[in-house]
Order: C-alpha cells, then sequence, then structure tokens
C-alpha cells in the first residue's frame, strides 16, 4: 500500500513535464523556419524526452512516433522487431 502515493505522485510528474513539453513544442512550431536555430541534435533530444515521457505515462504509440522522429532525424531507424533491438544494442 505504500507506493500507491509514490505512484500518483510519478504520473502526476510526468503529467507536469509532457504539459511543459507541449508548450515547448508550440514554441519550437511559431519560430519562423528560416530565423529557427535550433539544431538537429536539440531537436532530435526534444522528441527523444517527449518519448520518454509518454511512455512512462503509457502513451506507447506516442511515445513509439516521439522516439522514430528522434531516430530519423539522427539517421538511425527504429528497430522493427525484438531481435533486432537485440542485434542493435
Amino acid at each position: 500500500m505504500g507506493s500507491a502515493p509514490t505512484l500518483t505522485c510519478s504520473l502526476c510528474a510526468c503529467a507536469k513535464a509532457l504539459m511543459k513539453l507541449n508548450e515547448a513544442e508550440v514554441l519550437r512550431n511559431s519560430l519562423e523556419k528560416k530565423a529557427n536555430v535550433i539544431a538537429r541534435f536539440e531537436e532530435a533530444t526534444f522528441f527523444s524526452l517527449k518519448g520518454e515521457v509518454c511512455w512512462r505515462m503509457g502513451h506507447v504509440k506516442l511515445a513509439k512516433k516521439m522516439l522514430r522522429e528522434a531516430l530519423s532525424l539522427l539517421g538511425r531507424q527504429f528497430p522493427r522487431t525484438s531481435m533486432g533491438a537485440f542485434v542493435k544494442s
């Protein structure tokens, strides 16, 4: 029974993190394309972080989408099978 408050706090923290990441995404998308100074690595880091937060909240499909985007920005592919993930690690 002692782990319930921790789980609730963890979900609350993830919800807050996701809210802040969504705000950051709105700001990032509002920048003009020619004035955009966000490097590819920084953008990949943003998508990776958002994917991790989504994963912890149980949004697996959205997490995969974010992680695929991060990897594509870095010129990498998401493993299609668990065997592929094992081989790449």
